[in-house]
């Protein structure tokens, strides 16, 4: 994400960030080397208002670690709560933080990690063969249908943040084909 915010994706017509960046990780490798994940015996929450708190404010002798931030990327959040009509309370806790420090977040809405099951398909050649039309048709139609089971996580539901969402189109020229 570090290197996404500072460098760009790629598109190579936009410029380098040129100011610096502060970097307060709250997760740690699984053990496996597979995943991130916040250490078991903290709350995630808590996580997020200890690291953000410490930016802003002095803790024993040590001072503020960022206190010019005004702009903090939160790309993570808790795949076992999507949103469902109530907030989160993580999703109050970035709304606390934004009102108390003058700050702005900027959330990842999260990745749905169920497969799209896509009518008339059952091998990938059908799928390429198929028009553009047809194939944009299809995959919209397999959307539509578990629209209630793809939600944004928390706390992509903050209200006093910018909740930030993939597109399933850029600038590339050539995509990779996947394996079955």
């Amino acid at each position: 994400m570090a290197s996404l915010i500072l460098h760009g994706d790629i598109n190579p017509s936009e410029p380098e960030l040129t100011r610096l960046l502060h970097v307060r990780p709250v997760m740690h490798g699984d053990g496996i080397g597979r995943r991130e994940v916040f250490p078991p015996d903290e709350l995630p929450v808590d996580l997020v208002y200890r690291a953000v708190r410490r930016i802003f404010e002095s803790e024993g002798n040590a001072e503020p670690t960022a206190p010019s931030v005004r702009l903090i990327n939160l790309s993570l959040g808790d795949e076992f709560r999507p949103f469902s009509g109530m907030m989160s309370p993580w999703a109050r806790l970035i709304d606390y933080l934004s009102w108390r420090y003058g700050v702005l977040f900027l959330i990842s809405a999260g990745n749905v990690k169920d497969q799209l099951a896509i009518e008339n398909v059952s091998k990938w050649t059908d799928f390429e063969s198929a028009t553009p039309e047809r194939r944009r048709d299809d995959v919209l139609r397999a959307i539509i249908a578990k629209t209630s089971q793809r939600s944004i996580i928390a706390p992509a539901e903050s209200v006093n943040s910018l909740t930030v969402g993939a597109l399933h189109d850029d600038s590339r020229s050539s995509m990779p084909s996947p394996t079955f």
